[in-house]
């Protein structure tokens, strides 16, 4: 009797910590679900400075200016970073022209509704590859 008792009691503080484990997971993933679909993921410029702050120590005036800073680069970086979508973009288009030449044509018809397809994911994506997130300009 005593060791049914004991087994009983193992198995209760098991279940009663899976399912508290899970309740605060669910709470967390549903906060960052919401974060993310209405403020997007953080801006390279916040995660920077974050993490600059935690680990320097960084008084209010040297973060003041270290986010001016970034704000004047921020432009050059997504100017590149564009111009690098570029030439990614006409790389693929070139496979996809090599590739369709060693296809059937009923393979290179399917090859093509799939690249449509990925490319259709792609644009539907909120996260700075595809469609563009909402408004960041408030905070959560």
């Amino acid at each position: 009797m005593k060791r049914w008792r004991s087994w009983l009691g193992v198995v209760s503080v098991f279940l009663i910590g899976v399912i508290i484990g899970g309740l605060v997971t669910v709470t967390l993933m549903r906060r960052h679900v919401i974060r993310m679909t209405r403020f997007g993921p953080p801006r390279f410029e916040e995660i920077f400075l974050d993490r600059m702050t935690r680990n320097l120590d960084l008084t209010d005036e040297q973060r003041a200016e270290i986010t001016t800073l970034v704000r004047e680069y921020d432009p050059r970086f997504r100017e590149i970073m564009h111009a690098s979508r570029d030439e990614v973009r006409n790389l693929e288009e070139q496979l996809v022209e090599q590739i369709k030449e060693l296809l059937t044509p009923e393979q290179a018809e399917e090859f093509e509704k799939n690249i449509e397809r990925m490319h259709r994911r792609f644009q539907d994506r909120p996260d700075g590859r595809g469609a563009p997130w909402p408004d960041r300009t408030r905070n959560p």
